[in-house]
């Protein structure tokens, strides 16, 4: 009786299982000549590059090492994905304008990852910069401000980090404004509003000049409402813009004016007395003029006029 033999083990010698002989009753089945073994484990960093080895023997005294077995190995390449990606900046991320500045992206993983620079734009889309390890800027300028991303990817995946890079300037672009209009009436509502075009923005200070001292006013993003603005609202506004690299100053001049068919105010700036007296027969004229708001310097007007006569009469 013929029985299959396990694969790679020889067939007997002279049996009648041999390759070229029929097989006789009970040796109902070939010979197996395939044999697979499966080897499980948990690759690291360490055995990339390591060399895996498959070897079949078969032992048979009377042939040659070289016939009786056969090998066949491949590399082992362990993939990670992209990790730990970092930026340096150097001098540093906040710089004046017009300085170099040179930012260095590393990330770790295997196969190495593939370095990408690209700028954030407003809409939050990547603009694509460069595939260097390094960005260099050589004469920095207000509009190289922004958020810069360092992207490391491979076919294990992908990592990125960001820097946001500030460029500062000396306050320029100041704008001082009110508005609806510099000059305006009484009640109506008035907004002094200043701006300053710096990246990063400025400190921004408004202020109302007077010969007593400036009052600083207490404005929301560089901008100062008067709600029904009166006369001593008028005067000289002033805006300062600083950081730390300087300071720009800009002042306007408001107007407001009364508004017509309001009441007249007591004015003291011209008030005449005139006493006349006699010798003869006591008697005292007494005459008082107003200058009324809003009349023309030097016109008078008389409002009221009392004369007390002595009973002899003048």
């Amino acid at each position: 009786m013929c029985t299959p033999g396990a694969a790679g083990d020889p067939a007997p010698e002279g049996g009648p299982c041999g390759e070229e002989q029929k097989l006789p009753d009970g040796c109902g089945q070939e010979i197996p000549r395939d044999r697979r073994l499966d080897v499980t484990f948990v690759p690291t960093t360490e055995d990339t590059g390591e060399a895996l080895v498959c070897l079949a023997q078969l032992h048979v005294d009377e042939l040659d090492v070289e016939a009786t077995q056969r090998q066949s190995s491949q590399t082992l390449s362990v993939h990670i994905a992209p990790r730990n990606t970092s930026i340096l900046v150097s001098p540093s991320s906040v710089l004046e304008e017009g300085s170099s500045v040179t930012m260095t992206c590393s990330s770790d993983g295997l196969p190495a990852p593939r370095l990408r620079w690209s700028r954030q734009l407003q809409n939050g889309q990547l603009q694509f910069l460069s595939e260097n390890t390094t960005l260099t800027f050589t004469s920095t300028r207000r509009e190289d401000s922004g958020i810069y991303v360092c992207e490391g990817s491979s076919l294990a995946g992908t990592s990125r980090n960001e820097v946001e890079l500030i460029i500062q300037v000396a306050p320029k672009d100041m704008q001082l404004t009110a508005s609806p209009s510099e000059s305006v009436k009484e009640g109506d509502t008035v907004i002094i509003s200043c701006t300053c075009g710096n990246v990063p923005k400025t400190w921004i200070i408004l202020k109302k000049k007077a010969e007593s001292g400036d009052t600083v006013l207490k404005s929301i993003e560089g901008a100062y409402t008067i709600h029904k603005a009166q006369l001593e609202d008028a005067g000289v506004y002033e805006c300062e813009s600083k950081n730390e690299r300087g300071l720009q100053s800009r002042s306007i001049t408001l107007d407001v004016k009364g508004r017509e068919g309001s009441k007249d105010y007591f004015s003291p700036r011209l008030l005449v007395l005139y006493c006349v007296s006699s010798l003869v027969i006591p008697a005292i004229g007494m005459i008082v003029y107003f200058v009324g708001k809003g009349q023309h310097e030097g016109v008078l007007q008389s409002r009221r006029s009392t004369e007390i006569e002595s009973v002899a009469g003048i």
